[in-house]
């Protein structure tokens, strides 16, 4: 978190919006990055707590993604979902120290855990199969969903970010540069709509071969395309030393990925064409937020590892992977 809002999230804040929702907080969040995020109780039933600073999203984008989550799990999907708070809210507000705002949410817990990458168990052929399967319900339910102005359009958050890049970072440079390939791509709605954005590994929990997906807080609108390209760009950081490792794998889990997907929701072949576009962009993006999250702290040796390869990445204009 940056370092101006953590001055600003004190404990006081933290009891006034488990107040509001009528649980219990202990311990150290489970998540800092760009939300805090608590594990809460109430009646011996877990739940998330999530504060979320004004500087990060308005008021209007919560409640979107509030009517988001609403709409997928009222069409079946498996989605971690809004609780009301004592006064019937799903969000809740309350206001720091120095005038702004902290946007509260509390959301079902979801059944299950994490993956772990390691265990063969897991992390196979049938994990990948449900993954894409999820994401194509969520795409199928997603095109049906009243338009919001709340929530931002891909191609303006990715701009936003570069921007913020110093001028003469070169990184910046080559991110206009595959935005505008990106902005030549259809926008229509059979392939691009509200999606999640970042169904990566710590996203969602699995649970006797079910996937529950949360962390909605990145929806945007977007290419469809973009939630699988996530999957493999993230997947793939796990999968080898080379390049030529990790792209065996991608293509292998982009497979079945796509056989998962296409049970729910088609997207026309030349959209996976697109997929090496987006991971380049991906790179773009996490270098980006990198920099602005910690611009003015010390950068951890392992962030500062992940920074250097994309740096290496982007020199040599080349994806992760090879798909092709």
């Amino acid at each position: 978190m940056e370092v101006s809002v953590a001055l600003v999230f004190t404990k006081d804040i933290i009891s006034e919006g488990a107040d509001r929702f009528g649980v219990t907080v202990s311990g150290k969040p489970l998540g800092d990055f760009e939300n805090y995020i608590f594990e809460a109780e109430r009646a011996g039933i877990k739940y998330v707590l999530r504060f979320t600073h004004s500087s990060h999203r308005t008021e209007e984008e919560v409640k979107a993604e509030m009517e988001f989550l609403t709409h997928l799990a009222n069409g079946g999907a498996h989605v971690a979902t809004p609780i009301l708070s004592r006064h019937n809210q799903e969000v809740e507000t309350v206001r720091a120290n120095d005038g702004s705002l902290f946007y509260i949410a509390l959301f079902s817990y979801a059944p299950g855990s994490k993956v772990d990458w390691k265990n063969n168990q897991v992390w196979n052929d049938d994990l990948f199969y449900e993954w894409g399967k999820t994401i194509g319900q969520l795409h199928r339910l997603a095109t049906n969903l009243p338009k919001t102005i709340a929530r931002i359009h891909g191609i303006q958050e990715e701009l936003n970010r570069i921007m913020l890049l110093p001028e003469d970072d070169p990184v910046k440079a080559y991110g206009l540069e595959l935005i505008e390939k990106i902005k030549e791509l259809p926008v229509n709605p059979e392939s691009y709509g509200l999606i999640h954005s970042d169904i990566h590994l710590n996203n969602f929990h699995y649970d006797n071969g079910k996937l529950t997906v949360f962390d909605f807080d990145d929806t945007i609108y977007y290419h469809y395309i973009h939630d699988l390209a996530i999957v493999v760009y993230y997947s793939t950081w796990r999968s080898g030393e080379t390049v030529e490792e990790r792209s065996k794998f991608a293509r292998h889990q982009l497979r079945l990925l796509k056989k998962g997907y296409e049970t729910e929701y088609k997207l026309d072949d030349k959209w996976y064409e697109e997929i090496p576009l987006y991971l380049l962009m991906r790179d773009v993006s996490l270098y980006a937020i990198i920099y602005l999250k910690f611009r003015d702290q010390l950068m951890p040796d392992h962030i500062k590892t992940v920074c250097d390869a994309i740096t290496q990445r982007i020199q040599k204009r080349e994806p992760l992977v090879k798909l092709d």
